[in-house]
């Protein structure tokens, strides 16, 4: 059966494929019960990136908990963050993010959390197990569509202090990102000018990947055009991005988080960092 028996679906900490050959929504079934069986869990966020393919999958991932007995948490279109968010705000077990990220259209999957913190290779290794055996007690669940927006959007907004205002360029890649992360930059300290903000299904103009120079370039050309301070680049599922200057310049990741750490240790106080 498609989708089953390609190892090469399983990654370091997701679960990554071409819909309907590698990745199909059987299999997506199949994995939210193993992924229930593993956590032994009792409560699970759903969201998803704005794929062409992820309701179909979003659907049976959802349908899978339902038939584990679990409840479940669908917060609609989300990025990877916002799952997060969510799971530890809603006190779940975990949560499955179903989005491909930054790859092309014809991919999608799924990353996985317990609690908030990312599932890893042995956890992926027992899942498969999981998976392949196809041994689950049948239970009957609970779902509520949840709107956990106005929650998330208070607690960054909480947060953000602005010395003064600026004027930034935000790319957001067409991806789910333009629906859920584009009210944040509504600041009468932030003169915000948006591009590339209407998620596209399909990604018809390139992937999602601040990554690829190329991918880069109108976010550039458009800081130096409007004089802006800065520019930020999303990916596909708005756990990762890259920073523009006001020369146009892409700020290496290595210095924009020298510069994230600096921040925090100054208002939290010394600490570690994993990286």
């Amino acid at each position: 059966m498609k989708g089953f028996l390609n190892l090469g679906i399983y990654k370091g900490c997701d679960i990554r494929g071409v819909y309907n050959e590698e990745l199909t929504d059987a299999f997506a079934f199949k994995a939210a019960r193993a992924f229930q069986k593993l956590l032994l869990g009792k409560k699970f966020v759903v969201g998803g990136d704005t794929r062409f393919s992820t309701p179909a999958l979003k659907k049976e991932i959802i349908n899978g908990f339902l038939k584990s007995g679990a409840k479940v948490y669908d917060i609609g279109n989300a990025t990877t963050p916002l799952l997060y968010f969510a799971v530890k705000k809603l006190k779940c077990d975990g949560g499955i993010m179903i989005t491909a990220s930054h790859n092309a259209p014809e991919y999608n999957g799924f990353k996985m959390c317990k609690g908030i913190f990312t599932i890893m290779d042995s956890e992926i290794t027992e899942l498969r197990k999981y998976i392949e055996e196809n041994k689950f007690e049948d239970a009957r669940g609970e779902e509520e569509k949840y709107n956990i927006l106005p929650e998330y959007y208070d607690s960054l907004k909480t947060n953000l202090k602005l010395p003064r205002k600026l004027k930034i360029v935000v790319d957001f890649q067409n991806s789910v990102c333009a629906e859920v992360n584009a009210r944040l930059f509504d600041n009468p300290l932030l003169e915000t000018i948006k591009i590339n903000d209407i998620p596209d299904p399909y990604y018809k103009k390139h992937p999602p990947d601040p990554s690829v120079e190329e991918y880069v370039a109108e976010a550039k050309e458009a800081v130096v055009k409007n004089k802006a301070d800065m520019g930020i680049v999303f990916d596909g599922d708005g756990d990762r991005s890259v920073y523009i200057d006001d020369k146009g310049r892409i700020v290496a990741s290595d210095k924009s988080l020298a510069l994230f750490i600096k921040y925090l240790f100054k208002k939290e106080g010394p600490g570690k960092v994993i990286y």
